[in-house]
């Protein structure tokens, strides 16, 4: 059966992913943790706002490439000289837009430090950014290759690689160099790490997907459709990524005391990093595309009852311990952050449904779609973020900080609300069934209610140990009353069967 196959297919590539995703969020974590206590809130702020600025322009590289590549080469993936055309011309566009982006970088690069966020030493940083900007570019494109050929243990080992270099060379910089050349040190150094990875996977593409850069004769092609796709995603990637950097980019730009950015991004860095191992979309977009439409409604329901007996105790676990896990990771100098991190935890939710409803639509030919929800949010976001931090600004940082985070996380909500409603009304869809969200969330309420008596009662200084120790009773406590509510069936267990996924 077709929706079981998905199923299975998932259940496999979501093995690696799942072991990809804990290598590339653990291992940002530990780079966030020593970044954070080598830079300090300060230098950790300006670092956070160099690096939302960075991803802003990103937006104008992928445009929809990304999206287009994971659609157009898996689907003519047994024509190779199909696939190689249109994996020409994709990174033809990238590698143009990437000169684009470079080229406004650094026209506005003194700006930009000087004159709008008032921080001079975010300028050396973004003079940087056009080779990190073409590095990524390079290093995302042929990483995609192994989505589109289901060979995700390479993207794996690839990650433990990516993450061993970053790390590695971060560390060496307390070693050999003075504190004041920390901060554009620890930057370089991520380029260092990126550029040597992504010349690895340029290599290891070009070995085992050696037909996609043969010098055969390739067939002509209307570009057409092509680049309508490409068109409609740009806006909304370009939508999204925006959306995705305006808030520490306002942040900096409002607030000024940069330490203040620097609390944000180390709330946001630890919800992103939940969400990515809970997230699966360079996994469903081939697949969905090839994925006939009476089977859609069945892969759309296993996709969401997934997705939210994992995000919702995550959600719960993660505001019960988050002032823990602000001190654990980051030291006792970010503990205003934990405050961001009780708001911010709700994102977990909305960023792994909206990636399943992206995936759907890019892959079923609907990025208009996706366009609309996203524009609509970012608009949201230019009036309500700096609306909250004037009015909230005058009692504190702090105040104007956390208002900030409703805000976003409104317009978040707006964002997934819209692009659930075209999901529906554009591929008639049913979104949720009441089901599959009371099973897990009373589990989940069940959880939380025997941490907080945990914590009150028996926890008094909570230690790596003991937090540890937490988290994985935690994990047991809300399996175990899933299972007896009936939320896990014999098929889900089947599914992650060692034969169904290695």
């Amino acid at each position: 059966m077709v929706e079981s196959s998905i199923s299975q297919q998932v259940a496999k590539s979501s093995f690696y992913n799942l072991l990809t995703a804990i290598i590339s969020r653990g291992g940002a974590l530990i780079f966030t943790f020593f970044l954070a206590r080598l830079l300090l809130p300060e230098g950790f702020g300006i670092y956070s706002l160099a690096l939302a600025i960075i991803l802003f322009l990103q937006s104008l590289i992928e445009l929809g490439t990304n999206s287009a590549l994971l659609k157009y080469v898996p689907e003519n993936i047994h024509n190779p000289g199909l696939a190689k055309v249109y994996l020409s011309r994709i990174l033809k566009i990238k590698l143009y837009l990437t000169g684009i982006a470079s080229l406004i970088m650094l026209l506005l690069a003194y700006p930009l430090s000087n004159q709008i966020f008032n921080q001079p030493e975010l300028l050396y940083l973004l003079l940087f950014s056009p080779i990190y900007l073409f590095v990524l570019s390079i290093e995302g494109t042929y990483s995609l290759l192994f989505y589109v050929f289901g060979d995700v243990k390479m993207v794996f080992f690839k990650e433990i690689l990516s993450q061993f270099l970053r790390i590695g060379f971060l560390l060496l910089i307390p070693i050999f160099f003075a504190r004041n050349a920390y901060l554009h040190l620890s930057f370089f150094s991520i380029i260092t790490a990126l550029f040597i990875t992504a010349i690895l996977v340029f290599f290891m593409c070009f070995v085992r997907y050696a037909k996609l850069f043969s010098h055969a004769i390739s067939p002509s092609v209307d570009y057409q459709d092509l680049n309508r796709f490409i068109w409609y995603v740009s806006l909304g990637g370009f939508s999204a990524m925006f959306f995705s950097s305006i808030d520490v980019m306002l942040l900096g730009a409002l607030i000024k005391d940069i330490s203040y950015v620097g609390y944000y991004r180390a709330a946001t860095t630890l919800v992103f990093s939940v969400a990515g191992l809970l997230t699966f979309t360079n996994i469903l977009l081939p697949r969905i595309a090839q994925l006939p439409k009476s089977h859609l409604q069945s892969a759309w329901d296993k996709l969401m009852r997934y997705a939210l007996f994992l995000t919702i105790p995550a959600v719960i676990g993660m505001i019960i311990l988050g002032k823990y896990i602000i001190r654990a990771v980051y030291g006792y100098a970010f503990l205003d952050a934990s405050w961001i991190l009780y708001i911010l935890a709700f994102v977990l939710i909305e960023a792994v449904l909206s990636g399943i409803a992206y995936s759907v639509l890019s892959a079923r030919g609907k990025p208009e779609s996706y366009t609309f929800a996203s524009t609509i949010a970012l608009g949201l976001s230019f009036i309500l973020m700096p609306l909250s931090i004037y009015l909230f600004l005058p009692i504190s940082y702090l105040a104007a900080t956390i208002s900030a985070s409703v805000a976003i996380l409104f317009c978040r909500a707006v964002y997934l609300v819209l692009l659930l409603s075209k999901v529906k009304s554009s591929l008639g869809l049913e979104i949720f069934k009441p089901r599959i969200i009371l099973k897990p969330l009373i589990s989940s309420v069940l959880m939380g209610i025997i941490l907080v008596a945990l914590n009150t009662f028996f926890i008094k200084d909570m230690t790596w140990l003991s937090g540890f120790l937490e988290v994985l009773l935690g994990i047991i406590l809300y399996f175990i009353a899933l299972f007896l509510l009936g939320g896990i069936t014999k098929e889900d267990i089947m599914l992650f069967y060692p034969k169904n996924i290695v």
